[in-house]
């Protein structure tokens, strides 16, 4: 892997020290530099991550005026040790003072520095090497993949916008670029400095998400933390700690579980938008499936109330100790699926070797339930790609190995290759709304992997590189897009 031996493995060596060394400040001035942030946000009225972090510096002020003394009012003049920070948002800069807490004054502001654009052969250099890798990432010649936007954006740490869970950033300013590809009919995110670049994905990529739990170490109950990623598996953002499973709906809100004990669960509901904040539906032994209607005000779930008992289905509004009532199954049915068919729940269960759509309809007041032969599964009419294709994601074994396939197949029987998994044992899969991906969940080597599949170019995307449990597309963007949005605009309209 390294050509020169020696010199190379000190070097490497120190870059390491430096950045633990950073890492360790970046995390020690994280209170006063938080306060700092957290008042310039409450005074533009703007999120926290909007505003940039410029710098941090260490500072023995002469008083507790903290260097910017107000007419009228009188000072202990102690030494006072605290930070000078500079904070960057809308184009102003922020310079507040600070003392080794929380307490912040304003010192001034001024206009935000243009940074310099890069030179133009070290900005063409770049834009080549992008090019270069997306067409080794479709397979196609660098001669196909065009420039269709570039433009400067300073990037607030190392991840150049595009940070992935796990991995440690400088927190460091970077004049650098947001370039947007094309290749086809698809446009493509990366973004770069002079020297380095990241890939962002199709940019349709950013109509989606992707949900799954983080482990905590040392969590006595096994739950995690439920987190979102890009499909490309980048800009992680918590969207509720302490879950065990989850159930993302098409509305973009959520149902979560959360383990209590050995026998003990609590069912949460987030509402769309509200990540970190999560109404608690109610407790029992387990729950499984669960389903939202098209408004958000009534759930339906799989729920065990003790040890032993039988599954049923609990109907409930969506609110904190709301009225909720439970349905036996019918007889010799086992839990599946749930689903809100027209406006009523609708249950998919076996009995025997069948699969069964099963209604509850409520009639004068009582709930019971009814064979839907009219019911078509969700995930079956993201297949109907057309009117003349079909999606087809199925497993064969070749030589006592699987292969996963992801294919279209025409209505006269005619299939056309999207991708092939070698070594892939599918267990499960989702389609996303705009039958534009797909998320693959299977194994790989005994390991469980996930992947998902551009539909439209069959490039393979890994969005999540250790996944415990279920991982799933979400109907609702990431947070980042915000950023990008913008420029992905431009994009479309040149």
């Amino acid at each position: 892997m390294f050509k020169r031996r020696g010199q190379n493995y000190v070097s490497i060596a120190v870059v390491t020290l430096l950045l633990l060394l950073v890492t360790a400040a970046v995390a020690e001035h994280s209170v006063p530099v938080q306060s700092a942030v957290d008042r310039l946000a409450k005074v533009l009225k703007i999120e926290p991550e909007e505003i940039t972090v410029v710098s941090a510096e260490v500072v023995t002020w002469r008083d507790t005026s903290l260097g910017v003394p107000r007419e009228g009012r009188a000072y202990l003049q102690v030494l006072t040790s605290g930070y000078r920070v500079i904070l960057e948002a809308e184009g102003t800069r922020y310079e507040y003072h600070t003392d080794m807490g929380r307490r912040v004054v304003l010192a001034s502001k001024s206009d935000s520095p243009k940074p310099p654009p890069p030179p133009a052969e070290k900005t063409s250099d770049i834009l080549d090497k992008c090019r270069a890798d997306l067409a080794k990432r479709l397979g196609i010649l660098v001669d196909d993949v065009e420039v269709v936007r570039e433009a400067p954006h300073t990037f607030a740490d190392t991840s150049l916008g595009l940070a992935k869970p796990g991995e440690v950033y400088l927190m460091m300013i970077n004049p650098g670029r947001v370039v947007i590809l094309k290749a086809g009919p698809w446009l493509y995110l990366y973004t770069c400095t002079e020297g380095t670049f990241r890939y962002g994905g199709p940019v349709g990529a950013w109509h989606w998400s992707t949900l799954y739990i983080e482990p905590v170490a040392n969590e006595p109950n096994f739950n995690g933390n439920l987190t979102q990623v890009t499909l490309v598996g980048t800009n992680p953002q918590t969207v509720l700690e302490g879950v065990t499973d989850f159930r993302p709906q098409r509305t973009g809100s959520i149902i979560a579980k959360r383990r209590t004990s050995r026998s003990g669960h609590e069912l949460y509901y987030v509402a769309p938008g509200k990540f970190g904040e999560a109404i608690k539906l109610g407790a029992a032994f387990d729950f499984g499936d669960a389903a939202v209607n098209e408004d958000d005000s009534e759930y339906v779930v799989f729920s065990r109330r003790m040890v032993g008992a039988q599954w049923q289905v609990t109907r409930g509004t969506l609110a904190e100790d709301g009225d909720s009532v439970e349905i036996d199954l019918p007889e010799d049915a086992r839990p599946s699926r749930l689903y809100w068919h027209r406006k009523n729940p609708s249950a998919v269960v076996t009995e025997g070797e069948k699969t069964v759509y099963y209604e509850l309809v409520e009639e004068d007041g009582e709930l019971y339930w009814q064979i839907d032969k009219g019911f078509f599964p969700p995930e079956e009419e993201y297949m109907l790609l057309n009117k003349s294709e079909t999606l087809m994601i199925d497993m064969k074994m070749v030589d006592d190995k699987p292969v996963t396939r992801v294919s279209r197949e025409w209505f006269t029987g005619a299939e056309t290759k999207i991708a092939t998994l070698e070594g892939f044992e599918l267990l499960e899969y989702f389609v996303s709304p705009d039958k534009a991906f797909a998320l693959l969940r299977g194994m790989v080597d005994e390991k469980v992997s996930v992947v998902v599949v551009d539909l439209g170019t069959g490039e393979v995307l890994h969005p999540v590189a250790k996944p415990r449990g279920r991982v799933q597309i979400f109907s609702v963007p990431p947070k980042a897009l915000s950023t990008f949005l913008p420029y992905f605009k431009a994009a479309m309209e040149q």
